[in-house]
């Protein structure tokens, strides 16, 4: 099988979300406009075009290195899970991994039937490869700190962030970013995007959080304790 081949479903798919939102905004649902004036969305955009009129020519399709990629995830039970699985397989694999939601140890939307459910998909989503693992979030529900923290550190060094300078999500394997357009607690509920982010703002976000972990890691240093970092890292720090 040559690379036009491989490269043709994926360029498909690709192309297919593109329609997908310009029929949402289209029809009056502006909730992607976002997505399209982002420079991440556009060259994503441009890649799929390119993509398809060189595919039309019978050449191959740009190298997937040369795009963001990016999936639509739909408001739906299968959407979830497509995304779920999705940010899963990108993260095989890594060894440095940090996952940034304001909402991580809260309790889930309705998307999920139990905080058990919910704690379970978290745990599925770090690779057996991550040793070095980060969480950032933003306060907690005491009941889904009990389920997911003590497994949360069998085999790993895990660094927990708690902090209200952050509000969007992030997924970071090694260096490369993506960002998640909901929380993983309400994902599918309704439309949304995970999508890369350029080399340049993947290394400004991971910088910002390098400067909260290191507060972090300070105050568990002075307090001689884990249980310091549950207190939240302020504006005013």
């Amino acid at each position: 099988m040559n690379n036009f081949e491989v490269n043709m479903p994926s360029v498909l798919v690709s192309a297919a979300d593109k329609l997908d939102i310009l029929l949402r905004i289209l029809s009056g649902d502006d909730s992607a406009v976002g997505f399209l004036h982002a420079a991440d969305g556009r060259a994503s955009v441009k890649w799929a075009r390119d993509a398809l009129l060189r595919m039309a020519e019978g050449e191959e399709a740009p190298p997937t290195a040369d795009h963001l990629a990016h999936m639509l995830v739909r408001p739906s039970v299968e959407g979830r899970q497509d995304a779920l699985s999705h940010v899963r397989s990108w993260l095989k694999g890594g060894e440095r991994v940090l996952v940034c939601d304001p909402y991580l140890f809260k309790e889930p939307t309705a998307a999920y039937p139990s905080n058990e459910a919910y704690v379970e998909a978290l745990l599925r989503l770090l690779p057996s490869s991550a040793r070095d693992v980060t969480l950032c979030f933003d306060g907690y529900a005491e009941a889904i700190r009990k389920l997911l923290w003590p497994r949360l550190k069998e085999g790993r060094n895990v660094t927990l962030v708690n902090t209200n300078r952050v509000h969007d999500r992030f997924v970071s394997r090694d260096g490369a970013v993506k960002i998640v357009g909901t929380s993983f607690g309400g994902l599918g509920n309704k439309f949304s995007v995970v999508a890369d982010l350029n080399a340049d703002d993947a290394r400004d976000v991971l910088a910002s959080l390098e400067g909260l972990k290191a507060v972090a890691r300070e105050r568990t240093r002075v307090s001689r304790s884990e249980e310091a970092i549950w207190i939240p890292v302020a504006e005013s720090d």
